[in-house]
């Protein structure tokens, strides 16, 4: 496993998702999953291919593995 994997979201949409501790994506109903990168170049690719069109502000998170709950 990773040490370490990258979310790539708007930064609304982040502020948006986080509740409580927790984040949840807005698309996270729609898909079953977060949506998540193991290496920053694929965090930069993803962001080439979904998010050219974005003119918010992106962020990544980095996520710790071990202290995800599900």
């Amino acid at each position: 496993m990773a040490a370490v994997i990258h979310h790539i979201a708007p930064l609304g949409e982040l502020r948006a998702g986080c509740r409580e501790g927790t984040y949840t994506p807005a698309r996270f109903a729609e898909d079953g999953f977060v949506h998540c990168s193991e290496t920053p170049e694929t965090v930069l690719a993803v962001a080439r291919d979904y998010f050219a069109e974005v003119t918010e502000v992106l962020v990544v998170v980095r996520i710790d593995p071990s202290r995800l709950r599900s």
